[in-house]
């Protein structure tokens, strides 16, 4: 009777050795998965957040290209700086995408440090005038700080280890 009942019992210890088996193979294997879908995932959010950040600090360099032309020629520099602000305005809402939200800030009030100097120059009569060397000084100084203090933001945002 022995032999019977071990020979009986026998597939049904092997069935539920094997499905337990499976049941660990399955779920360390999803674990491992996910993982590395994570780890995937925060690679993939860094490497936009950085593209993001240096299409901003780019930026400043068209605004400091059409200040010079400005300077030189108030007309086409007017609208150089206005294409300028446009392509700084598209490399915020980018940062709005990327996050996080203590880096939109920073480059929210960097653009509208461009934003108050392009409104400064353009009103009716300086708009028709060079800029002064006093003026150009000023102007550019606040455009360096505004992307420093974005460069202070960005960069402690990249090496912080939320993403």
């Amino acid at each position: 009777m022995n032999a019977s009942w071990a020979t009986s019992v026998a597939p049904y210890v092997g069935s539920a050795v094997a499905l337990a088996v499976g049941l660990v193979a399955y779920r360390s294997t999803r674990v491992q998965v996910q993982d590395r879908a994570a780890v995937e995932h925060r690679h993939w959010v860094r490497d936009n957040r950085f593209a993001a950040y240096q299409q901003f600090d780019l930026s400043f360099d068209t605004v400091l290209t059409a200040l010079d032309q400005r300077r030189t020629n108030p007309v086409s520099g007017n609208r150089a700086l206005l294409a300028a602000l446009e392509t700084m305005l598209r490399a915020q809402s980018a940062i709005g995408l990327a996050g996080p939200e203590e880096l939109f800030i920073e480059a929210k009030s960097a653009t509208t440090v461009v934003a108050e100097i392009r409104r400064y120059l353009t009103t009716a009569v300086r708009g028709m005038l060079p800029i002064s060397p006093r003026d150009m000084v000023g102007i550019v100084n606040s455009i360096r700080e505004a992307r420093e203090r974005f460069r202070v933001a960005a960069t402690t945002a990249i090496n912080s280890r939320q993403w």
